[in-house]
């Protein structure tokens, strides 16, 4: 069965049917916000949504997923975050999100997320606080460091990092533990 749908597989529209739609929108005097299907509106449509006691927004921000820094905007709607949407006027992005960009908002209140330190004690993961927490990860890097020697020790950067604090971490592998094994987390 061949559908003649103005979505791509990707989400977004096609270019034929996204340029019928800012004509629209122009026509009309306001700027569309396009997503998943079933998902364009009207930005004047958000504001009198919130002006009508709806506590629904549309929060502006950059994915946290890699270090491309695409553009989303997060739907908030009664304090939880419910969605995402790509921003079509940013430079990056361009109104396009890969797999992970359209799931960006599922972490933040899912139950499986750790909200405190937690060390393992007996078997058991229990809470603690940052300082019990840090002290345990520290002595733990430095016994296998002395039990099997710097290399047996590897470190993971993060994209998400800025330039000096993924250095950071690189001198902390190097002059601390003595390894060279420090890698990015884009190449996982």
């Amino acid at each position: 069965m061949d559908l003649d749908l103005p979505w791509d597989v990707q989400g977004g529209l096609t270019r034929r049917a996204e340029t019928a739609e800012r004509e629209k929108a122009g026509a009309r005097g306001s700027r569309m916000i396009l997503g998943r299907v079933g998902q364009a509106r009207e930005a004047s449509e958000v504001t009198v949504m919130a002006g009508k006691g709806l506590d629904f927004r549309l929060v502006p921000t950059t994915c946290v997923y890699c270090g491309t820094g695409c553009g989303v905007l997060l739907q908030a709607d009664g304090g939880r975050l419910t969605g995402t949407l790509p921003r079509k006027d940013h430079p990056v992005s361009r109104g396009s999100l890969c797999i992970k960009g359209w799931a960006a908002h599922e972490f933040v209140h899912s139950p499986r997320r750790l909200t405190r330190p937690m060390v393992r004690r007996d078997g058991e993961l229990v809470e603690t606080d940052w300082e019990t927490a840090l002290r345990a990860v520290g002595e733990g890097l430095m016994r296998v460091r002395d039990e099997h020697g710097p290399d047996a020790v590897g470190f993971l950067a993060s994209a998400r990092c800025t330039n000096e604090e993924n250095y950071l971490l690189m001198k902390l592998a190097r002059a601390v533990v003595g390894t060279n094994n420090v890698d990015h987390c884009a190449r996982l």
